[in-house]
């Protein structure tokens, strides 16, 4: 009965939204249907309006990330904006399609039971789950991660894998023998996407982790002797009102079932990738800060040996500091605060009422 759902199995049979982890996969896509490519620029203000729609879909980044956002930019610093555009102009069959490629709305076949397939959206889906069109809303919210789309641990590890092994999604598999008889490895897709453009895809996640840059996650690869790529992100839980600065104070003052969850991607060693993994932790905000360590760690213990000790006090990775969390202060957001997956009206973008923003990008830091 508990609220927190301490018997649920997360691994196989939550779903969340997958946030800006996966905006490397739309970037490829953009690339692959040759929408996009790695130099063509998008000025950033904050906010992106679709033609002859006065609603803003907002930036994480309030100010905007510039004159000319180009392909790396946008992922290592998780704009909101460049994304929002590369969705609506590549649309939604193209990405649907795209995406399913990646096992997301597919179930991995694992070899455990009970695992749900979550929802990686399409004209179709919508149309026989709410007998409604697809709008050209739908496609800016799910270019993020938002909106209708929600994802299971599990197919977001296989997403990175995925990306990790240049199109080739394997089958993940607990079992190593039955009876001493090894069990093989099952080739679940294959994409074939240019070489040039998986390396586009890889030097952009890298610059994420690189502490001479603007990434996400650039403290996180401090210290380290192998190279990573990464991608952090923050899924909304609710959708947050327009007079309402949503900053670290008034997220830390919500109650924490309504604070955005911590998300992190990543795989390394950059050039020859052994090891693929996502990383969430509920309702901690930010994907680098919260959830990026945690796949430090994990890196360093498969790749070098590094584990920690029982009772060992964790050390900190390049100055990342513990992300320290408030009691909920009485009052400190109204009550109307609505759940984000509420409906759509003719232009796809979640509202409830007039004082609500229609939507909102995930907090990056």
């Amino acid at each position: 009965e508990s609220l927190d759902a301490p018997l649920l199995n997360r691994f196989l049979q939550a779903q969340y939204p997958p946030g800006s982890t996966i905006k490397p996969m739309v970037a490829l896509a953009g690339l692959h249907y040759k929408i996009n490519d790695e130099n063509r620029g998008v000025y950033d203000p904050g906010f992106f309006k679709l033609p002859g729609n006065p609603r803003p879909w907002r930036d994480w980044k309030k100010s905007g990330h510039g004159n000319h956002v180009a392909l790396k930019q946008a992922v290592a610093e998780s704009c909101d904006v460049y994304f929002y555009d590369l969705g609506s102009r590549l649309g939604i069959d193209r990405l649907s399609e795209f995406g399913r490629h990646f096992g997301l709305g597919i179930r991995t076949n694992i070899d455990i039971p009970n695992e749900r397939k979550a929802i990686w959206p399409s004209r179709e889906w919508k149309y026989e789950a709410k007998q409604l069109a697809w709008y050209p809303g739908d496609t800016v919210n799910m270019s993020i991660g938002q909106g209708f789309t929600l994802a299971t641990p599990l197919q977001l590890a296989v997403m990175t894998a995925t990306i990790a092994n240049r199109g080739v999604r394997m089958r993940p598999q607990l079992v190593k023998a039955i009876d001493n008889v090894p069990v093989e490895p099952v080739v679940e897709d294959r994409l074939d996407v240019s070489a040039k453009h998986w390396e586009i895809v890889f030097d952009s996640m890298g610059e994420v982790m690189r502490g001479e840059g603007r990434g996400t996650g650039r403290t996180l690869s401090k210290g380290a002797d192998y190279t990573m790529a990464g991608k952090s992100g923050s899924a909304q839980v609710i959708s947050y009102l327009q007079n309402i600065k949503y900053d670290d104070a008034v997220l830390n003052a919500m109650k924490e079932r309504l604070r955005d969850h911590a998300l992190f991607v990543a795989f390394a060693p950059l050039e020859s990738p052994e090891i693929a993994i996502f990383v969430m932790v509920e309702n901690a905000l930010h994907g680098a800060s919260s959830a990026g360590p945690v796949a430090r760690y994990v890196m360093d213990a498969h790749l070098r040996g590094k584990y920690l000790k029982l009772g060992e006090p964790v050390p900190p990775i390049g100055g990342v500091p513990v992300l320290k969390v408030v009691e909920p202060a009485p009052d400190a957001l109204p009550d109307e605060q609505e759940d984000f997956n509420v409906g759509a009206d003719e232009t796809g973008a979640y509202d409830v009422d007039e004082n609500t923003d229609a939507v909102g990008g995930g907090i990056e830091h």
